[in-house]
């Protein structure tokens, strides 16, 4: 049975605190998508509860450079969950059907983005 759970992905660049809808690239995300697919990047948080807030920001207080972070709500069996490679093939597939995606987050050493589909 599926559960809805929070993903939290490293994104491999920074993408600027100032980024709005505008600013989104239909190609970009396209081509993005394709990396994540590939498993390109840190799964930081996998949860089914808000918890993934905590452990998203834990993670993040520990980090030595700024790093932008993508945050997903996605369907997943608990087969899925255990899996990085299904995360990651899931989460392309909702990057590609995406429509934008929303800075709700910005600090020191981070920025959130969330993808809303």
């Amino acid at each position: 049975m599926e559960k809805n759970y929070f993903i939290v992905l490293q994104l491999p660049f920074v993408v600027e605190p100032r980024f709005t809808a505008k600013d989104s690239n239909k190609f970009f995300w396209t081509e993005f998508a394709n990396e994540v697919a590939q498993g390109k990047l840190k799964i930081i948080s996998r949860r089914n509860d808000t918890g993934v807030s905590e452990e998203f920001r834990e993670y993040a207080k520990k980090a030595k450079t700024f790093s932008s972070y993508i945050l997903l709500d996605m369907k997943l069996t608990d087969s899925d969950v255990s899996c990085e490679n299904s995360i990651f093939k899931k989460a392309a597939i909702r990057l590609r059907k995406g429509k934008h995606q929303i800075m709700i987050d910005s600090a020191e050493k981070f920025n959130l983005l969330a993808f809303e589909s």
